[in-house]
């Protein structure tokens, strides 16, 4: 209370007027167009003469031109570290023929002669869907003149495309079973790799991967930053595979070169009293770096056959994926993290999984309720079984989805996500307006490098269920759909809500930290598409303009 009166007798150091604040659900009057900053804090809401009746001498002012203003966004869910050093490899998002792929590997290994191996991320599935069986194979990327082991994740990191060299240096050979929770996908002999890794076969790759330097993950991380703040990103919950990434950020932090609020969330298998250290560690040492949640695993994805239903994929009656684990195994694991206080995040795409997901987060909760600073999430949610949202407002279970996810095709049906969920399963994809009207709390993030960064993209599509063509023409389902403020509240105050950042960030409201973001005068409230063309023109963290365009 003393630093809010504080806050309130100190001239700002920064005034913005003119702006379009949209009403999401804060306490600032109806009129408000307006907002001061001090010590890096919101200190006053209102309307632009009374709030430039504040002004100092040294007080800042920003005419933001109606444009509109919003909170930073939060993107809970990103393998922030991931994206960045993949900058470094071949990029292969929105490759639309084998060919292109072909021409992409050939510039690569002609600008980069010195690599050891070719590696690169983004194949799309679909690219392979008349394929038998339906994955790329290693005589694909044998016929390339390139002497070298090639390993290429799929866009989603679920799966791994590799030639014969990479396989024999990986070691993986007709011999070598399937791993728990893996596949290796194989010739019609039933035996000979044929070159697509799914889930956890992916292993021994990054198990004889030589170890990255320190300074070029910070570098990495420091691009990823720049990528992110551009795009009005102010907080990120990182979801990392090494609990040790925590001490790259906490080291660019003493740097003074990190700008970005940070969660690292690494994976529920990390010992419990790894853990404790860790948060401990933070809380001790860090003013940005947070211990977010614990990362599992339930099922894989759609597009790789992983995704885990109740009923047959809609291109293969035979086929309905299975879960990593059993429900009980599922509540043995996670017994430990839940007792000692930590939230956990479970990635769950089909029906199945989602429903699984929510029984062993009942039978946990049974034993002892969730504490006020955990907050237990399901990932992904991209089919939701008739009954199972209100399980989620019940239980007190975010729903962490990635809008970008549900980008559609030109036509209903037409793309490899669509056909293999089927028409049967198709009203209840990505069902954001379901979830909300049970009273399901929706939590926004990107999933980057699997798709695009970028929130104003994942709030198009949210508010429109189309692409940036503005098609399928009638939406993707469009009863699922949101408005402008449902959408940006799943990226901001939920995300702040999940993060323990409740009054701190996820708002413009006077004693919350200064993070917002002013968006280009392209951006129309009432028009869903124009969040994709739109741009951000400022972001500021903590009062503090870290980007300008």
């Amino acid at each position: 209370m003393l630093l809010l009166a504080a806050l309130l007798l100190a001239a700002p150091d920064l005034i913005i007027v003119n702006a379009e604040l949209p009403t999401l659900g804060g306490t600032q009057p109806a009129d408000s167009d307006a907002f001061a900053v001090t010590a890096g804090k919101i200190s006053a809401i209102g309307a632009s003469k009374d709030i430039l009746a504040q002004k100092g001498p040294k007080t800042e002012v920003i005419d933001a031109r109606e444009r509109m203003v919003v909170p930073g966004f939060i993107d809970a869910h990103v393998h922030f570290l991931n994206g960045g050093l993949e900058n470094d490899h071949v990029d292969l998002h929105r490759a639309r023929s084998i060919a292109d792929v072909w021409d992409r590997l050939d510039r690569y290994a002609k600008d980069h002669p010195l690599s050891r191996w070719i590696v690169g991320r983004g194949w799309d599935y679909e690219l392979f869907e008349t394929f038998d069986p339906p994955y790329p194979s290693r005589a694909l990327l044998d016929k390339l003149p390139i002497d070298k082991p090639i390993y290429l994740r799929s866009y989603d990191g679920h799966a791994a495309w590799a030639n014969t060299k990479a396989l024999e240096v990986l070691g993986i050979t007709a011999a070598m079973p399937d791993p728990d929770g893996g596949k290796i996908v194989r010739e019609k002999d039933g035996k000979t790799p044929h070159g697509t890794l799914l889930e956890r076969a992916q292993g021994p790759y990054f198990a004889q991967l030589p170890p990255i330097g320190d300074d070029r993950k910070k570098k990495a991380l420091q691009l990823a930053q720049t990528q992110a703040i551009a795009l009005g990103i102010t907080t990120i919950d990182d979801f990392d595979s090494d609990p040790t990434t925590a001490d790259l950020y906490t080291a660019l932090e003493k740097q003074g070169a990190l700008d970005l609020n940070v969660f690292v969330s690494p994976p529920l298998s990390t010992p419990i009293a790894d853990l404790k250290a860790l948060r401990d560690r933070l809380l001790r040492d860090s003013k940005k770096v947070r211990l977010g949640s614990l990362k599992h695993n339930v099922d894989g994805v759609v597009e790789a056959n992983a995704a885990a239903f109740f009923e047959p994929y809609g291109d293969n009656p035979k086929m309905m994926g299975d879960l990593i684990q059993s429900e009980a195994a599922l509540v043995a694991l996670m017994q430990p993290a839940h007792e000692a206080g930590f939230s956990i995040s479970l990635h769950a795409t089909g029906d199945r999984a989602v429903n699984t997901a929510l029984n062993a987060f009942e039978r946990l909760l049974e034993k002892r309720p969730q504490t006020d600073a955990q907050h237990h999430r399901i990932e992904h949610v991209e089919i939701l079984k008739k009954g199972d949202a209100e399980r989620f407002t019940r239980m007190r279970i975010a729903a962490s989805m990635h809008p970008f996810h549900a980008l559609p095709g030109d036509e209903e049906m037409k793309t490899m996500w669509e056909r293999k969920v089927g028409k049967a399963r198709f009203a209840r994809a990505f069902a954001w307006r379901e979830l909300q009207r049970a009273g399901a709390q929706l939590v926004f993030g990107s999933d980057w490098p699997a798709l695009a960064l970028s929130p104003l993209k994942g709030v198009g599509v949210a508010m429109s269920r189309k692409n940036g063509r503005g098609l399928p023409a009638r939406g993707f389902v469009p009863e699922q759909a949101l408005s402008l403020s449902e959408a940006v509240i799943a990226y901001t105050n939920n995300g702040a809500t999940v993060l323990n950042l409740d009054n701190v960030r996820g708002e413009i409201e006077v004693g919350q930290a200064a993070d917002f973001v002013v968006l280009s005068d392209t951006i129309e409230p009432d028009e869903a598409l124009s969040f994709f063309w739109g741009a951000v023109d400022y972001t500021f963290i903590e009062g503090r303009k870290v980007y300008e365009r």
